[in-house]
């Protein structure tokens, strides 16, 4: 390692050195701390404003970050164990596979935030907010999760057994296939959460509002409700064996191959659930309607008025909706496979966790719409009207977005594999997001925020992508030949057997760039270009490349799987 330190000191490189930071980031990062960003801090930083800065891979082992904003930062590979971020501001904050252990966060707002493969083992997180964060792959072990509020989140597949649940807000969470048995539940907040298939087998959930939840197949093993409200709940195919159901309220539930009698119960009135498949009829449906878990499937409701209306977990399985006014409706989990949505209002609409695949809304008006999480595989989105819509983590793979207009609205972390992507993408918000094996030639990208966005294989062939950010981009196996990258950031990229020839690389960032096998032919750089020794093709330059990226731990975004999370080898476990 100190031979990396030295050669990093004594090397040269073109224009800078190799451990200068964005101006922007050197500018916070100077009103805070009085030593290198790269060295640990274990000074007092609380009340700084560090928000939308490169803080990748910083150490702020024992840090004081109370009451500070780190909102929209990127804190990828961070070391924050032992950090007090108390009532810190982390909105939309990137903490992919930091280490968060034994943090204080208590008060923190986290709403947003990535948090894909973080280590959270032993941290206290009461009282904070995590509101619609990907919570399905953080490493949990240990966590308290009193008073904190989880609505919206997707816990799905987590093992929440050995987690303290006292008053946490699970409002409109993704818990499907979550492990929740013997977990006390009676004190926290379920309504319209989803439970798809999770395990609540001998927890207790009296005493809840658990109105327009969603328990299908779950595991109710000897599972206690008292006193409950389970009203417009989807209460099918449940395993109820030795479950205690007394004083609870019914109404509109769908309790269709539920069987209450292998269940002791008491005071129990079904006379107004459901008991048989739901076929609903289109005469239900108008304008500031209510009917969730509603089945549409193959209904003609084109032209049809029913905007305002709360249409949660229902199914519109291939049905005809074209040229309907369906502005703030809320479709939350529903299931619109193969609907007809074309030429629609859908304006303010919520489609978060909706499945869409092979939908047509061509010409449909989305502005201001929350596609967050849905999935829009092979849909017809051309023409479709995006203005200002929210599509965090969503699917549009294969999609056909040719001339959707897309102003002020942001994808972040979504998926645009093979996707048609004729429209105009300049300015736009895709950090984070997936466009594998895509054509994105000719385009004017400039300005384009494609940071830590997996764009392998990818043709980017004439494109312009002047100002772009391409920091952290993983750009492997890409055809970026004639592309014009004139002072775009492509800092820490990976353009790996990526075609770069005759590209314009004028006054831009191409410090720690992984190259290999990398086609470099009649490149267009200037003095303006910022490189070192990353950008060399001689052994010594290579190996000093090397070092630096093994000693800063810096590298592109790779897709990852749940071994990270269920291979983790808890701390805190005593192996004596």
């Amino acid at each position: 390692m100190l031979i990396g330190i030295l050669a990093l000191i004594f090397i040269p490189t073109q224009n800078f050195s190799i451990l200068s930071i964005e101006d922007v980031t050197k500018s916070k990062i100077q009103t805070c701390l009085d030593s290198n960003y790269q060295m640990q801090i274990d000074k007092n930083l609380s009340d700084c404003d560090l928000s939308g800065i490169s803080l990748r891979g910083i150490n702020f082992e024992n840090a004081n970050l109370t009451n500070s904003d780190l909102s929209g930062s990127d804190l990828t590979k961070s070391n924050l164990r032992y950090v007090n971020l108390k009532n810190a501001k982390l909105f939309g904050t990137n903490l992919r596979e930091a280490d968060l252990y034994k943090a204080d966060l208590r008060y923190a707002v986290l709403d947003g935030s990535n948090m894909r493969d973080t280590i959270l083992e032993g941290a206290n997180i009461e009282q904070s907010s995590l509101r619609y964060v990907k919570l399905y792959k953080t490493i949990l072990a240990g966590a308290s999760l009193v008073n904190v509020d989880a609505s919206h989140a997707n816990f799905c597949g987590q093992d929440l057994t050995k987690n303290l649940l006292f008053k946490t807000n699970f409002t409109g969470a993704d818990l499907a296939y979550a492990n929740l048995a013997n977990t006390q539940l009676s004190n926290s907040y379920l309504k319209e959460a989803f439970l798809k298939d999770a395990n609540l087998a001998f927890a207790d959930l009296s005493n809840l509002d658990l109105s327009g939840t969603n328990f299908n197949g779950a595991n109710m093993v000897g599972t206690v409700i008292r006193q409950s409200n389970l009203e417009n709940s989807d209460f099918s195919d449940i395993e109820l064996r030795n479950a205690v159901i007394e004083d609870s309220i019914f109404d509109n539930a769908n309790i269709y191959r539920s069987d209450f009698s292998s269940a002791k119960t008491k005071n129990l009135n079904l006379h107004n659930a459901i008991s048989q498949e739901i076929k609903s009829s289109n005469s239900q449906l108008h304008k500031a309607t209510r009917h969730p878990h509603g089945n549409f499937s193959n209904a003609d409701l084109h032209e049809k008025d029913f905007s305002e209306s709360s249409l949660e977990f229902s199914t519109f399985v291939n049905s005809n909706l074209k040229k309907s006014k369906l502005s703030h409706t809320n479709f939350t989990n529903s299931d619109l496979r193969g609907a007809d949505l074309s030429n629609s209002d859908l304006l303010g609409s919520i489609f978060k966790g909706a499945n869409l695949e092979h939908a047509n809304l061509s010409d449909a008006n989305l502005s201001g719409a929350d596609l967050s999480g849905a999935n829009f595989r092979g849909a017809n989105l051309s023409g479709t009207v995006l203005y200002g819509v929210k599509a965090y983590g969503s699917d549009f793979s294969n999609a056909n977005l040719t001339n959707a207009k897309i102003k002020a609205a942001i994808f972040h972390g979504s998926k645009f594999n093979a996707a048609v992507l004729n429209l105009d993408m300049s300015k736009g918000q895709f950090s984070g997001t997936e466009i594998i094996n895509s054509d994105l030639s000719n385009k004017n990208l400039e300005s384009i925020n494609l940071r830590n966005a997996n764009l392998q294989n990818t043709r980017l062939t004439n494109s312009s992508l002047q100002n772009a950010d391409l920091s952290f981009v993983y750009l492997n196996s890409a055809n970026l030949a004639n592309t014009n990258f004139e002072k775009a950031s492509l800092f820490a990229a990976d353009l790996g057997n990526a075609n770069l020839e005759n590209s314009n690389l004028i006054g831009a960032d191409l410090r720690l760039i992984h190259i290999k096998n990398a086609k470099l032919n009649d490149i267009n750089i200037s003095k303006e270009t910022k490189t070192d020794s990353c950008l060399e093709n001689n052994l010594f330059h290579k190996l000093i490349c090397k070092i630096t990226l093994k000693l800063y731990d810096i590298g592109p975004p790779y897709e990852t799987t749940y071994v990270h999370r269920d291979s983790y080898k808890l701390r805190s476990v005593n192996t004596n």
